[in-house]
């Protein structure tokens, strides 16, 4: 049972978002983004008021202290669909109280609003979701490998660095948004810029400039390196992508890629191809908000979609979908 002073609030900073989702995402060893730059970078930016945290007034003391006990992050994109992530109640002892429930039934309601509210879950929590209203629309194995095929590669077509082509922003939120089903122009824009920086981000290109592939790399807090999201017209252009990026990084050094599993094609390009291994799978959820019509009534990246069956190698993350 949770204690009557127990509360949910915005995060107050960036400083905030960092000592809770991000320092307990490491401490789950869930592996983000080196020294929290996917979320100071990319999430903060596009919506800082996403980030809830649980707290109470800790008692026995003569002035009272807040404490934090749960976090999440409930994010709306442009297209007015929502994703939630990092999920978390900090210390085992606080757990199966209720406070992870208060903090998460909150995010819901921040986002009752959206046309469709997403999530990536866990097997053993995927139950729990359903209580809420969520049903499984996909699944993301999470893989593991070195760069063991290099010497195989053959180029397919010209490569750019996205950063240094701001003329293909809008192909790349295009390309987002016919794959994966929210348009979110704010988060890829920036997106780009975190890859510009702190990763590397490259496109192909055919001899039109149409964009036929879209990938990007950036450092992990464990020395791995995650590739994501992973776009391409072909698994040639796939493989690519994969093999120029991996070139970016030390020699010897280790990846991992969230790789969505709907044909047979992406478990060709990183078991058979590429030679990683899986190690875990997580499970797309969505369930409807409020803001429902005729143009918004299917649930996004649906397995039926092409875009979805040709060519979604990689999502960007499992924590934003």
């Amino acid at each position: 049972m949770t204690r009557p002073s127990y509360q949910v609030r915005p995060c107050e900073s960036i400083t905030e978002v960092l000592k809770t989702h991000y320092k307990w995402a490491i401490d789950q060893q869930w592996d983000s983004g080196k020294d929290g730059n996917d979320i100071k970078q990319v999430l903060y930016p596009t919506q800082p008021s996403s980030f809830l945290v649980g707290t109470i007034q800790e008692e026995g003391k003569e002035n009272k202290e807040e404490k934090i006990l749960a976090s999440i992050c409930a994010i709306q994109y442009d297209d007015n669909n929502g994703f939630l992530a990092w999920y978390i109640v900090g210390e085992a002892t606080e757990r199966k109280k209720g406070y992870g429930l208060q903090v998460f039934n909150q995010a819901l309601e921040n986002l009752s609003t959206s046309s469709w509210i997403g999530l990536n879950g866990v097997a053993e929590q995927v139950h729990n979701y359903k209580k809420s209203g969520f049903t499984v629309h996909g699944d993301i194995t999470r893989y593991n490998g070195k760069n063991n095929n290099n010497d195989l590669l053959t180029t397919t077509t010209e490569a750019v660095n996205i950063a240094e082509s701001p003329q293909l922003l809008d192909q790349l939120v295009d390309r987002d948004h016919r794959t994966i089903g929210m348009r979110r122009p704010t988060f890829i824009g920036h997106w780009v810029q975190y890859h510009s920086t702190y990763g590397w981000g490259l496109a192909l290109k055919d001899k039109e400039n149409k964009v036929v592939g879209f990938g990007c790399m950036r450092p992990l807090e464990s020395g791995l390196y995650r590739i994501g999201p992973l776009f391409a017209d072909s698994l040639d252009y796939a493989q690519d992508l994969v093999t120029r990026l991996m070139a970016k990084a030390p020699s010897g050094s280790e990846y991992t890629t969230d790789a969505w599993m709907t044909t047979p094609e992406t478990k060709e390009l990183f078991e058979d191809r590429l030679g990683w291994s899986p190690l875990a799978t997580f499970h797309r959820m969505w369930r409807k908000g409020t803001h429902i019509n005729e143009n918004n009534d299917q649930v996004p990246c649906p397995y039926e979609s092409p875009a979805i069956k040709n060519g979604y190698y990689s999502v960007v993350s499992v924590e934003v979908g």
